[in-house]
């Protein structure tokens, strides 16, 4: 299970509901979490501060995938 994920299910959040507290989609949210693209810095820090944590705490350096749009 990824970081975003665990921490997501522990606030007891759905992928809607953090998308929408973010302001993007749940796809994009659902691709983050399955590794399948890395959120560019802004998206990044928008979900660690509604998530209460540091982009760090989600994100280790580097990674795979490809960069996803901000929106």
């Amino acid at each position: 299970m990824s970081e975003l994920r665990r921490l997501r299910k522990n606030r007891q959040l759905t992928q809607a509901e953090l998308a929408r507290r973010v302001g993007v989609s749940q796809s994009l949210i659902a691709s983050i979490e399955l590794g399948y693209y890395r959120p560019y810095p802004k998206i990044k820090k928008r979900i660690a501060e509604v998530l209460g944590v540091l982009p760090e705490d989600i994100w280790p350096e580097g990674g795979v995938g490809k960069e996803a749009p901000d929106a």
